[in-house]
């Protein structure tokens, strides 16, 4: 006899590992975002599934009677001097490239394993709005982590000359209330890079430090640095506690009470990754994709 299906309570269990989504637009910080995701699903031993969308609004745009292209230097506009079939072969290059990095990716791990063993990769091409798609496949995997890029291949020489602000699709991710874990990465991170937890004892940052040690767990030893804001000395007891249900050692530092100003300078260490509780932002008085964008290194944002 077949024994009975689990009673549905709500809410998943934190720990409980699944699929990650990694959205895939072929641009060097989405890329970096796949290598690391890649090394992850292969150690907790689920798959990644890996979404390129094509956008349809720039398929659309040659077509369009009112297009035009503005000068940023004059300001002058004068119509879009791209044809359709232009934009397609770049749209198709661009989903080439994706497919290309998905299969370098597979190549790094078998090499880093010794040639033994392969990572899950599923690539999937989509068209739609960029946003709307990665959430379709994220409502249908329930993934443990959805991963994208601070901004994407459109913007990344703009952002070189004038600094490097939140695209629109994780601008959009990370305001969805139904994304509970939103990887964004903002330069090369590595799977095995520092984790930095602002900790106060709330449920939300109790939250955030048992992500911060699912993502920890089988790499270097005291790979999680617990940011205790407040009474240190209760911090550090309850933050072991949490941990050590992971067999991760945390290193605790006492800090005084949270302000904007050493959020941002704790995070001006690029090779880290802020795992962060998201109703920070509302102690703090922005918006989450507002404090996210004066961060300096990658977010992982907690719900």
């Amino acid at each position: 006899m077949s024994a009975a299906p689990a009673e549905d309570t709500g809410r998943r269990p934190q720990s409980r590992r699944r699929a990650i989504v990694v959205g895939l637009d072929a641009s060097p910080l989405s890329v970096w975002g796949l290598r690391m995701a890649a090394v992850v699903a292969r150690r907790w031993g689920v798959r990644v599934d890996v979404v390129h969308v094509e956008d349809a609004a720039v398929a659309r745009l040659s077509s369009h009677p009112g297009a035009v292209t503005v000068c940023g230097l004059t300001a002058r506009s004068r119509p879009l001097a791209l044809a359709p079939d232009t934009i397609t072969a770049a749209l198709a290059a661009q989903a080439r490239a994706a497919r290309d990095a998905v299969e370098a990716v597979k190549t790094l791990l078998r090499h880093r394993a010794g040639g033994d063993g392969d990572a899950e990769l599923v690539f999937r091409s989509r068209r739609g709005g960029v946003t709307r798609e990665l959430r379709a496949v994220a409502d249908e995997a329930a993934p443990s982590l959805l991963v994208v890029g601070w901004t994407g291949q459109s913007r990344a020489r703009w952002h070189r000359a004038h600094g490097i602000r939140l695209g629109s699709t994780a601008r959009a991710l990370t305001e969805d209330p139904s994304a509970d874990r939103v990887l964004v990465v903002r330069g090369e991170l590595e799977a095995d890079a520092p984790l930095l937890v602002p900790f106060d004892g709330s449920d939300a940052a109790r939250r955030a430090l048992d992500a911060a040690c699912t993502l920890a767990e089988g790499g270097p030893a005291e790979r999680v640095a617990v940011l205790a804001f407040g009474d240190a000395d209760t911090l550090a007891p309850a933050a072991r506690d949490l941990c050590a249900v992971h067999d991760v050692v945390p290193r605790v530092q006492a800090l005084p009470p949270l302000t904007l100003a050493r959020l941002v300078r704790i995070a001006e260490f690029p090779e880290a990754l802020l795992v962060l509780p998201a109703q920070l932002s509302m102690t703090l008085g922005l918006s989450t994709p507002d404090l996210i964008d004066r961060l300096g290194c990658s977010v992982l944002l907690v719900r």
